[in-house]
């Protein structure tokens, strides 16, 4: 579910920048439509209480399932700060040149979609790469 959401943020900034502002609302309405279901209808079906959580590690059941979910989010953690890096250099790269307003902008969007899938997708995987030892 935070794919499409973070998806809807991207196609909105890709929209704004087109002035698309029609579709870009249609577009962020939709992205506060599924927020709200995920929020609401999916924890009650899988019993979760993503903002009363008091223990961090909620989800997992036993000592296993911890060690897993903490070898997985330092993995995450890890690629996040090398995405900050990468941005900052993009930063940089892009003071130091002349390209255009737009292109930058395009940059800036490619950075986001790095910053907002990979984490997920490598979440998936080395949960399951873990899991299976």
């Amino acid at each position: 579910m935070n794919v499409l959401w973070q998806a809807g943020l991207l196609l909105t900034v890709v929209f704004v920048v087109e002035k698309w502002y029609a579709w870009a609302l249609i577009i962020i309405l939709l992205s506060v439509a599924i927020i709200f279901f995920e929020t609401t209808f999916m924890s009650k079906k899988y019993h979760v209480t993503p903002t009363k959580a008091s223990d961090v590690l909620y989800f997992a059941k036993d000592e296993r399932d911890q060690q897993i979910a903490l070898k997985v989010h330092s993995a995450i953690l890890a690629t996040l700060t090398n995405l900050i890096m990468l941005a900052f250099i993009l930063l940089i790269f892009s003071l130091i040149t002349h390209f255009s307003l737009t292109t930058k902008i395009f940059w800036s969007i490619g950075w986001l979609s790095l910053a907002f899938f990979i984490p997920n997708i490598q979440y998936y995987i080395l949960w399951n790469k873990y899991d299976a030892d």
